[in-house]
């Protein structure tokens, strides 16, 4: 048998991915079509805007070589460059708090006075939970003057939302779980500007909630005009089954809804992940839920926490913002108007719907109510999300490389559009960013 030909293309092979590898150490000024050939994954886990345009993005970064993942804060400006004067170039290496970075919920906001709060957490369905919250100054300086150090920790419990009120305090909601494989609750707590327990809320600033046998987790509040907080999550044993529980300002259950102020609603359909719920133009709620990663499902609740037999069948209805456009749906945003933006993609087709609270689509935005926008140079873009801010709405994923060498390289993807849906060529390279940190 003749080795010589097969050692000497091994040779030949090895030769050509150093000279390669060399030359992108040398290379100064890559565009964002000029991937780094070292291998790492970039994974937006979550963003928000500053008062003046700016983006913060929060996510983990896994280099070759460099250790275990890293989670990290970039700014970038509001023309989608990297905002050197932040942290060191642009980037902020948060303390290691996790333990583990699979299955990781990240939330972020800025404070009125521009700060960045942000929450990490380990959801208890992989692991004992743990979670911490922290404060950076808009710089990128840890804000030692929040919890201890700029950090406050918890321990059996996964945060999965964050957002401020109305008078600057900090509420929270999640799944609190003592054991690992034990059953969650919902978990809800209220938080001071310094990051400590208001008193009189629930007991010593927290409060949770069981749904009978279920193990249920809180994935998404709303905190109404008038100040009472809503609750919705999931549940692991009947995915067709909708916990919902409406709270009063001191965090005891509004006992007009749903006789207790819980509901255990039966949508008929297993249901994913609950996205997001939002009040209607006629004070009702409606839900929307993600069904085996393609449709959506809209359930519209009355104020008493009966569905609305007035809307789709007895309330419920299933994909009818896109009847004629198949999309899986992964993000969903409430506007401030009440419209819902709904982002998906269809191969290398990125999807936005803008939808109006009575679930119709939203005439005045891209075409018909849709924008579709393609990419065929773009390999793969994965864990899409959306917001929206004065006047921008904002796409952030995960980029994944085409380099057959490079399997799991993955770079932080950002792309921005007007408000019509139109993709903002002020921003970027054509409207997009990207970055392999």
């Amino acid at each position: 048998m003749n080795t010589k030909r097969p050692q000497s293309l091994l040779i030949f092979f090895l030769a050509v991915f150093i000279l390669l590898l060399a030359n992108s150490c040398n290379r100064e000024n890559d565009t964002w079509e000029d991937y780094m050939i070292h291998e790492s994954i970039n994974k937006i886990k979550a963003v928000t805007t500053f008062p003046t345009g700016e983006i913060i993005v929060l996510g983990y970064v896994i280099r070759d070589n460099k250790g275990g993942p890293s989670l990290s804060l970039v700014k970038y400006l509001e023309n989608g460059l990297v905002d050197s004067v932040f942290g060191d170039e642009g980037i902020v290496f948060t303390p290691k708090q996790l333990g583990s970075f699979e299955s990781l919920v990240c939330r972020i906001t800025i404070t009125n006075d521009g700060k960045i709060l942000y929450s990490a957490s380990i959801t208890p369905e992989r692991d004992i939970a743990e979670s911490y919250i922290a404060r950076y100054s808009a710089d990128g300086n840890i804000d030692n003057s929040f919890g201890s150090m700029g950090i406050k920790k918890y321990s059996s419990v996964a945060i999965h939302s964050l957002e401020l009120t109305g008078n600057n305090n900090i509420l929270i909601s999640g799944a609190k779980s003592f054991e690992a494989q034990s059953r969650n609750s919902f978990f809800v707590s209220l938080l001071d500007q310094n990051g400590q327990e208001i008193a009189d809320f629930g007991s010593d600033g927290m409060a949770s909630f069981d749904f009978n046998s279920f193990n249920t987790t809180c994935t998404y509040q709303m905190i109404q005009q008038d100040g009472k907080i809503v609750l919705l999550g999931n549940t692991a044993e009947n995915q067709s089954i909708v916990p919902m529980l409406r709270l009063h300002l001191d965090g005891s259950l509004d006992t007009t809804f749903s006789g207790d102020g819980k509901l255990l609603a039966d949508m008929g359909y297993d249901i994913d992940r609950n996205l997001c719920i939002n009040n209607t133009g006629d004070d009702k709620y409606l839900s929307l839920g993600l069904i085996d990663f393609d449709d959506l499902l809209f359930a519209r609740i009355n104020q008493n926490g009966s569905l609305d037999s007035d809307f789709g069948q007895e309330g419920i209805a299933v994909n009818m913002c896109c009847p004629d456009n198949t999309f899986a749906a992964r993000s969903v945003f409430v506007q401030q108007n009440g419209n819902f933006l709904i982002l998906g993609e269809d191969k290398k087709n990125i999807v936005i719907a803008d939808v109006l609270p009575n679930g119709e689509l939203n005439p005045a935005f891209g075409e018909n109510g849709i924008a579709i926008n393609s990419f065929d140079d773009l390999y793969m873009v994965n864990d899409l999300a959306v917001i929206k801010s004065f006047g921008k709405i904002i796409v952030t994923g995960e980029m994944r490389v085409n380099n057959p060498f490079l399997d799991q390289d993955t770079d932080f993807f950002i792309m921005r559009f007007n408000e019509d849906g139109s993709v903002d060529n002020s921003f970027g390279d054509e409207g997009v960013v990207i970055s392999d940190i």
